[in-house]
């Protein structure tokens, strides 16, 4: 974190969250960030983050690649611990399909990872190819138990159903359906460089 220059970079972002002793806090910046020669953005979080340390496993699990995440640049890591991730600038895709959803399910069964936050709506193109955003809430299936104890919930219901079929378990926490005019807001808010007017970026927040 310390070689990571933040004060360049456009607040897109925040979530201010504990749930008692969890730590649910969150950053995304926007902007340009040696070394990369495109746009991108920065996702960050404290060492005590609930899911600090979930990405660097599935990846050395072979969950993401680049056949998934095509977007990813990199993790921020400090003194051994993930801090956030480094992701290129993407489009919002036309439509999913079958054939990306097919290759996250494939995902699942050969590494035993599930990412809670997979949808349509967490699926963006870059370069004419599909990306995974949100990553670091992957799980192992056999602890499928933690999205409820990590108060967190399936973006996706048809990708939660499949998930609880290979954990044999019951059906797991779904977000609740948003209607068209509430979607519609989220993608503006997601468009912004600033965050909301009344919620000024707590960088002073950020551990270095």
């Amino acid at each position: 974190m310390r070689g990571l220059d933040l004060a360049g970079l456009s607040p897109v972002r925040q979530v201010l969250r504990r749930y008692g002793a969890q730590d649910h806090s969150r950053w995304i910046f926007r902007g340009l960030l040696a070394p990369f020669d495109e746009p991108v953005f920065v996702k960050i979080w404290n060492p005590g983050y609930v899911r600090a340390r979930t990405l660097p496993v599935a990846l050395a699990a072979g969950f993401y690649d680049a056949a998934n995440v095509p977007a990813l640049r990199g993790l921020v890591m400090s003194e051994g611990v993930c801090r956030g991730y480094v992701m290129a600038a993407c489009s919002h895709r036309i439509r999913m399909g079958p054939r990306f959803y097919d290759l996250i399910c494939r995902r699942t069964q050969q590494t035993g990872f599930f990412a809670v936050q997979f949808s349509p709506s967490h699926t963006l193109r870059i370069r004419g190819l599909l990306s995974m955003i949100d990553l670091e809430g992957v799980y192992p299936v056999d602890r499928l138990d933690l999205v409820a104890t990590h108060h967190s919930a399936f973006a996706h219901a048809p990708y939660a159903a499949f998930v609880a079929a290979c954990a044999q378990a019951p059906l797991p926490p779904l977000e609740p359906r948003r209607s068209l005019a509430k979607r519609a807001r989220a993608f503006v808010r997601a468009r912004l460089i600033s965050p909301q007017p009344n919620q000024r970026c707590r960088r002073d927040l950020i551990a270095r």
